[in-house]
């Protein structure tokens, strides 16, 4: 069976810092590539568009996702909850090809559960050795904006798009990694996904594909991010 191309991304090096709340579009964002999450592990007949956009500068990277959703639950608000119950976005990121990677997964309406994988796989498809949850110390630093306020108790059958904006400095990598800030000699590896698992549609998308749909957690899948 012939194998999928590899893909990999350019985060392009911002010189203004992207406002919080604004446009997918906007004039700060408008020159960064899409990247879409179209690898669905499950066939369940529904398939939402999430797309994002990444950016960074010397301090920080900067992430966006666009969902074009529809069955939207979101219920967790405590930090470090399961938000993968609810319409949940998650980006993983392995800066250090020595190192393990971070997990940071958000449900729609910003609730965040944030965690460092320290070992990588050995087995596709099983997680890490040793699981290290970020305390709120750390956890606070990643800012978090999105156009959903407040929970969704009640399902919401209809068709919605929503966004959610994220911010990670630099210096939370550097802390659980011990990697310096990138450059572009130095690419990093990520996936993202989209995902819910307690609503009447439960689905899971993935930028880059996975061996299988069992775990995202799957280093060996994570793609190319290269910084301009």
């Amino acid at each position: 069976m012939a194998m999928a191309p590899p893909l990999s991304y350019i985060v392009l090096k911002t010189r203004k810092q992207p406002g919080i709340g604004g446009r997918w579009d906007s004039p700060d964002r408008i020159h960064a590539e899409d990247l879409s999450l179209s690898n669905f592990c499950d066939d369940t007949g529904f398939k939402p568009t999430t797309d994002l956009k990444l950016l960074y500068d010397d301090t920080q990277i900067y992430g966006m996702f666009r969902v074009q959703d529809q069955y939207v639950v979101c219920r967790e608000k405590e930090y470090q909850s399961d938000v993968t119950h609810d319409a949940c976005v998650a980006a993983y990121f392995q800066p250090n090809p020595e190192s393990g990677y971070l997990a940071l997964e958000m449900n729609c309406c910003g609730t965040l559960r944030a965690s460092y994988f320290e070992e990588a796989n050995i087995e596709k498809g099983g997680l890490s050795g040793r699981i290290v949850p970020l305390p709120w110390r750390d956890g606070y630093q990643i800012r978090i904006y999105t156009s959903q306020f407040g929970t969704v108790e009640s399902e919401i059958v209809n068709s919605i798009t929503w966004q959610l904006e994220f911010v990670i400095p630099f210096s939370i990598f550097e802390t659980y990694t011990g990697l310096l800030r990138p450059i572009r000699e130095n690419p990093w590896r990520a996936n993202f996904y989209k995902c819910t698992t307690q609503s009447s549609h439960p689905h899971r998308s993935s930028w880059a594909p996975l061996y299988n749909g069992i775990s995202f957690h799957q280093p060996e899948c994570f793609s190319p991010l290269y910084f301009s």
